[in-house]
Protein backbone atom coordinates (compact mmCIF):
# COMPACT_ATOMS: atom_id res chain seq x y z
CA UNK A 1 0.00 0.00 0.00
CA UNK A 2 1.45 3.39 -0.79
CA UNK A 3 0.64 6.62 0.08
CA UNK A 4 -0.73 7.79 -3.06
CA UNK A 5 -3.59 4.91 -2.29
CA UNK A 6 -4.03 6.03 1.06
CA UNK A 7 -4.66 10.17 -0.42
CA UNK A 8 -6.85 8.40 -2.77
CA UNK A 9 -9.06 6.74 -0.14
CA UNK A 10 -9.51 9.63 2.12
CA UNK A 11 -10.13 11.91 -1.01
CA UNK A 12 -13.19 9.97 -2.00
CA UNK A 13 -14.35 9.56 1.09
CA UNK A 14 -13.93 13.64 2.02
CA UNK A 15 -17.67 13.70 2.45
CA UNK A 16 -17.81 11.61 4.99
CA UNK A 17 -14.97 13.22 6.87
CA UNK A 18 -16.70 16.60 6.32
CA UNK A 19 -19.63 15.70 7.81
CA UNK A 20 -17.87 14.09 10.26
CA UNK A 21 -16.18 16.93 11.20
CA UNK A 22 -19.28 19.11 11.43
CA UNK A 23 -20.69 16.84 13.72
CA UNK A 24 -18.27 17.27 16.17
CA UNK A 25 -18.14 20.89 16.12
CA UNK A 26 -21.87 20.33 16.43
CA UNK A 27 -21.15 18.73 19.46
CA UNK A 28 -18.71 20.74 20.36
CA UNK A 29 -20.99 23.81 20.72
CA UNK A 30 -23.55 21.63 22.96
CA UNK A 31 -21.24 20.83 25.30
CA UNK A 32 -19.93 24.67 25.57
CA UNK A 33 -24.15 24.74 27.08
CA UNK A 34 -24.09 21.76 29.01
CA UNK A 35 -20.29 21.98 30.33
CA UNK A 36 -20.44 23.69 33.88
CA UNK A 37 -18.90 27.33 33.29
CA UNK A 38 -15.79 28.60 34.86
CA UNK A 39 -14.74 32.32 35.48
CA UNK A 40 -11.41 33.79 35.73
CA UNK A 41 -10.98 36.77 37.96
CA UNK A 42 -7.11 38.14 38.21
CA UNK A 43 -5.60 40.43 40.80
CA UNK A 44 -1.60 41.46 40.66
CA UNK A 45 0.68 42.46 43.54
CA UNK A 46 4.03 43.25 44.21
CA UNK A 47 6.09 42.09 48.20
CA UNK A 48 7.61 45.37 49.30
CA UNK A 49 9.18 46.11 53.14
CA UNK A 50 9.83 49.04 54.96
CA UNK A 51 13.25 50.88 53.38
CA UNK A 52 15.96 50.71 55.64
CA UNK A 53 18.47 53.05 55.95
CA UNK A 54 21.99 51.88 56.61
CA UNK A 55 23.05 54.85 56.84
CA UNK A 56 21.23 55.73 59.93
CA UNK A 57 20.17 51.90 60.69
CA UNK A 58 16.69 52.78 61.18
CA UNK A 59 13.44 52.82 58.51
CA UNK A 60 13.20 55.54 56.05
CA UNK A 61 10.12 58.24 56.78
CA UNK A 62 8.84 61.13 54.18
CA UNK A 63 8.45 64.62 55.27
CA UNK A 64 4.70 63.42 57.20
CA UNK A 65 6.04 60.60 58.54
CA UNK A 66 4.87 58.05 56.93
CA UNK A 67 6.54 54.76 56.38
CA UNK A 68 9.08 54.63 52.72
CA UNK A 69 8.82 51.42 51.30
CA UNK A 70 11.11 49.34 49.75
CA UNK A 71 9.47 48.01 46.42
CA UNK A 72 12.08 45.14 45.89
CA UNK A 73 11.53 42.56 48.33
CA UNK A 74 14.38 40.22 48.30
CA UNK A 75 13.66 36.75 47.63
CA UNK A 76 13.75 35.63 51.15
CA UNK A 77 10.05 37.14 52.00
CA UNK A 78 9.12 36.20 48.52
CA UNK A 79 9.85 32.85 49.24
CA UNK A 80 7.55 33.46 53.01
CA UNK A 81 4.75 34.37 50.94
CA UNK A 82 4.63 31.61 47.98
CA UNK A 83 5.08 29.58 51.40
CA UNK A 84 2.44 30.91 53.05
CA UNK A 85 -0.18 30.69 50.40
CA UNK A 86 0.80 27.22 49.56
CA UNK A 87 0.19 26.05 53.18
CA UNK A 88 -2.76 24.11 54.24
CA UNK A 89 -4.16 26.18 57.25
CA UNK A 90 -3.83 29.47 54.91
CA UNK A 91 -6.28 27.60 52.73
CA UNK A 92 -8.77 26.59 55.47
CA UNK A 93 -8.78 29.62 57.03
CA UNK A 94 -10.14 30.57 54.20
CA UNK A 95 -12.34 27.61 53.68
CA UNK A 96 -13.67 28.63 57.13
CA UNK A 97 -14.62 31.94 56.73
CA UNK A 98 -16.27 31.54 53.18
CA UNK A 99 -18.43 28.86 55.28
CA UNK A 100 -19.49 30.89 57.68
CA UNK A 101 -19.94 33.97 55.57
CA UNK A 102 -23.67 33.99 54.07
CA UNK A 103 -22.87 36.55 51.57
CA UNK A 104 -20.15 34.13 50.59
CA UNK A 105 -21.70 30.76 51.16
CA UNK A 106 -24.73 31.85 48.96
CA UNK A 107 -22.43 32.16 46.20
CA UNK A 108 -20.29 28.90 46.58
CA UNK A 109 -21.56 26.41 48.64
CA UNK A 110 -19.74 24.64 51.21
CA UNK A 111 -15.85 24.48 50.24
CA UNK A 112 -13.27 22.75 51.87
CA UNK A 113 -9.52 23.33 51.75
CA UNK A 114 -8.87 21.19 48.62
CA UNK A 115 -11.25 22.62 46.81
CA UNK A 116 -10.14 26.07 47.69
CA UNK A 117 -6.56 25.04 47.15
CA UNK A 118 -7.94 23.66 43.47
CA UNK A 119 -9.71 26.81 42.63
CA UNK A 120 -6.36 29.71 42.36
CA UNK A 121 -2.83 30.13 41.36
CA UNK A 122 -0.01 32.05 42.13
CA UNK A 123 2.44 32.92 39.68
CA UNK A 124 5.08 35.35 39.50
CA UNK A 125 7.48 36.89 37.27
CA UNK A 126 10.98 38.20 36.67
CA UNK A 127 10.11 41.21 37.67
CA UNK A 128 8.70 39.56 40.88
CA UNK A 129 4.87 40.78 40.16
CA UNK A 130 2.77 38.51 41.40
CA UNK A 131 -0.18 36.87 39.58
CA UNK A 132 -3.27 35.43 41.57
CA UNK A 133 -5.56 33.69 39.12
CA UNK A 134 -9.03 32.54 40.57
CA UNK A 135 -11.18 29.87 38.81
CA UNK A 136 -14.98 29.76 40.24
CA UNK A 137 -18.38 28.82 38.70
CA UNK A 138 -19.68 32.04 39.67
CA UNK A 139 -18.40 35.54 38.74
CA UNK A 140 -19.14 37.55 41.76
CA UNK A 141 -17.28 34.59 44.16
CA UNK A 142 -14.36 34.58 41.89
CA UNK A 143 -13.82 38.38 42.54
CA UNK A 144 -14.81 38.18 46.06
CA UNK A 145 -12.56 35.01 46.91
CA UNK A 146 -9.49 37.01 45.44
CA UNK A 147 -10.22 39.65 47.20
CA UNK A 148 -10.65 37.96 50.72
CA UNK A 149 -6.94 35.78 49.53
CA UNK A 150 -5.27 39.00 49.19
CA UNK A 151 -6.65 40.61 52.17
CA UNK A 152 -5.68 36.48 54.16
CA UNK A 153 -2.16 36.90 52.43
CA UNK A 154 -1.61 40.53 54.02
CA UNK A 155 -2.48 39.78 56.93
CA UNK A 156 -0.54 36.74 57.66
CA UNK A 157 2.18 38.55 55.52
CA UNK A 158 1.92 41.53 58.26
CA UNK A 159 1.88 39.26 61.43
CA UNK A 160 4.94 37.16 60.26
CA UNK A 161 6.92 40.21 60.17
CA UNK A 162 5.22 41.58 63.20
CA UNK A 163 6.89 39.07 65.46
CA UNK A 164 10.04 39.46 63.79
CA UNK A 165 10.08 43.19 64.63
CA UNK A 166 9.30 42.30 68.22
CA UNK A 167 12.35 39.97 68.29
CA UNK A 168 14.17 42.74 66.53
CA UNK A 169 13.20 44.77 69.55
CA UNK A 170 14.11 42.21 72.21
CA UNK A 171 17.54 42.08 70.54
CA UNK A 172 17.96 46.27 69.86
CA UNK A 173 17.36 46.77 73.73
CA UNK A 174 19.72 44.26 74.86
CA UNK A 175 22.08 46.06 72.00
CA UNK A 176 20.92 49.36 73.75
CA UNK A 177 21.69 48.03 77.13
CA UNK A 178 25.26 46.67 76.57
CA UNK A 179 25.26 50.24 75.29
CA UNK A 180 24.48 52.49 78.27
CA UNK A 181 26.85 49.99 80.62
CA UNK A 182 29.95 50.81 78.40
CA UNK A 183 28.87 54.52 77.70
CA UNK A 184 28.84 54.28 81.92
CA UNK A 185 32.71 52.72 82.09
CA UNK A 186 33.64 55.16 79.87
CA UNK A 187 32.34 58.30 82.02
CA UNK A 188 33.94 56.38 84.91
CA UNK A 189 37.25 56.45 83.20
CA UNK A 190 36.98 59.71 81.89
CA UNK A 191 36.64 61.16 85.62
CA UNK A 192 39.23 59.17 87.00
CA UNK A 193 41.54 60.54 84.07
CA UNK A 194 40.55 64.42 84.64
CA UNK A 195 41.41 63.80 88.75
CA UNK A 196 44.62 62.40 87.71
CA UNK A 197 45.97 65.00 85.29
CA UNK A 198 43.78 67.39 86.83
CA UNK A 199 41.87 68.64 83.85
CA UNK A 200 38.68 69.93 85.08
CA UNK A 201 37.18 70.99 81.50
CA UNK A 202 35.44 70.05 79.03
CA UNK A 203 37.51 69.01 76.12
CA UNK A 204 36.74 70.07 72.31
CA UNK A 205 38.81 68.76 69.39
CA UNK A 206 40.59 71.89 68.96
CA UNK A 207 41.93 72.22 72.71
CA UNK A 208 42.49 68.70 73.35
CA UNK A 209 44.71 69.11 70.17
CA UNK A 210 46.63 72.10 71.71
CA UNK A 211 46.84 70.39 75.21
CA UNK A 212 48.19 67.39 73.56
CA UNK A 213 50.41 69.42 71.67
CA UNK A 214 51.54 72.07 74.14
CA UNK A 215 51.59 70.15 77.44
CA UNK A 216 54.53 68.57 78.56
CA UNK A 217 55.01 64.36 78.57
CA UNK A 218 53.29 63.29 80.88
CA UNK A 219 50.12 66.04 80.45
CA UNK A 220 50.66 64.80 76.63
CA UNK A 221 49.62 61.08 76.92
CA UNK A 222 47.10 61.66 79.51
CA UNK A 223 45.39 64.25 77.40
CA UNK A 224 45.48 61.99 74.83
CA UNK A 225 44.33 59.20 76.51
CA UNK A 226 40.79 61.58 78.18
CA UNK A 227 40.92 63.16 74.29
CA UNK A 228 40.42 59.39 72.81
CA UNK A 229 38.02 58.65 75.82
CA UNK A 230 36.18 61.57 75.11
CA UNK A 231 35.48 61.00 71.17
CA UNK A 232 34.63 57.37 71.81
CA UNK A 233 32.00 58.45 74.03
CA UNK A 234 30.16 60.68 71.83
CA UNK A 235 30.52 58.39 68.81
CA UNK A 236 28.68 55.62 71.38
CA UNK A 237 26.33 58.58 72.43
CA UNK A 238 25.07 59.03 68.28
CA UNK A 239 25.48 54.77 68.42
CA UNK A 240 22.76 55.23 71.20
CA UNK A 241 20.47 57.78 69.64
CA UNK A 242 20.23 55.28 66.68
CA UNK A 243 19.58 52.34 68.61
CA UNK A 244 16.47 54.27 70.34
CA UNK A 245 15.13 55.12 67.46
CA UNK A 246 15.26 52.24 65.59
CA UNK A 247 13.33 50.02 69.02
CA UNK A 248 10.72 53.24 68.15
CA UNK A 249 10.33 52.54 64.65
CA UNK A 250 10.35 48.99 65.21
CA UNK A 251 7.75 49.50 68.23
CA UNK A 252 5.31 51.59 65.90
CA UNK A 253 5.58 48.68 63.10
CA UNK A 254 5.09 45.93 65.27
CA UNK A 255 1.89 48.08 66.47
CA UNK A 256 0.63 48.69 62.99
CA UNK A 257 -2.31 46.66 61.37
CA UNK A 258 -2.36 48.44 58.49
CA UNK A 259 0.94 47.98 56.69
CA UNK A 260 0.92 47.71 53.01
CA UNK A 261 3.86 45.45 52.48
CA UNK A 262 1.37 43.46 49.83
CA UNK A 263 1.13 45.99 47.52
CA UNK A 264 -2.41 46.12 44.55
CA UNK A 265 -1.26 47.00 41.33
CA UNK A 266 -3.99 45.40 39.76
CA UNK A 267 -7.06 44.70 41.86
CA UNK A 268 -9.53 41.61 40.46
CA UNK A 269 -13.12 42.46 38.80
CA UNK A 270 -15.94 40.53 38.62
CA UNK A 271 -15.67 39.06 35.01
CA UNK A 272 -18.14 39.35 32.29
CA UNK A 273 -17.35 36.22 30.39
CA UNK A 274 -17.07 32.95 31.38
CA UNK A 275 -13.31 31.39 30.53
CA UNK A 276 -14.45 27.73 30.38
CA UNK A 277 -16.12 26.39 28.39
CA UNK A 278 -14.69 28.73 25.72
CA UNK A 279 -17.48 28.75 22.30
CA UNK A 280 -14.70 29.23 19.80
CA UNK A 281 -12.18 26.54 22.01
CA UNK A 282 -14.65 23.93 21.62
CA UNK A 283 -16.00 24.10 18.27
CA UNK A 284 -12.12 24.23 16.97
CA UNK A 285 -11.03 21.27 19.38
CA UNK A 286 -14.48 19.53 18.22
CA UNK A 287 -13.57 20.12 14.52
CA UNK A 288 -9.89 18.86 14.74
CA UNK A 289 -11.05 15.70 16.48
CA UNK A 290 -13.83 14.52 14.07
CA UNK A 291 -11.60 15.52 11.52
CA UNK A 292 -8.61 13.24 12.45
CA UNK A 293 -11.23 10.47 14.04
CA UNK A 294 -13.38 10.38 10.94
CA UNK A 295 -9.87 10.13 8.78
CA UNK A 296 -7.92 7.88 10.93
CA UNK A 297 -11.11 5.50 10.90
CA UNK A 298 -11.05 5.67 7.25
CA UNK A 299 -7.74 4.60 6.52
CA UNK A 300 -7.85 1.75 9.32
CA UNK A 301 -11.29 0.73 7.46
CA UNK A 302 -9.39 0.33 4.03
CA UNK A 303 -6.30 -1.54 5.25
CA UNK A 304 -7.90 -4.98 6.17
CA UNK A 305 -9.22 -4.21 2.67
CA UNK A 306 -6.35 -3.97 1.08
Amino acid sequence: MQLSDVLKVVWNNRWKIVLFTIISAVIGIALTYILPKKYESNAYFIVRLPAYSMRSSTFSNDQYGEVIYDYFASEREIDIVDGIVNSSYFASGIANEINSDPSAYSLSGPISHKQLKNSFKFKRNAQRLHNLRIMASNPEFSEKLSKLIIQKLTQSFNNYFQDSYVQKISLLKGQLQASKDQLTQLDTAIEALRKEYNLTTELAPQRGQALIAAGSQTVKEGTESLYNLILSKDELIQNITLIERGILQYETLSQDDHLDMIYIVSPAYIPVDSTFPNLRNMVLIGALLGFFISTLGIIITYIPRK
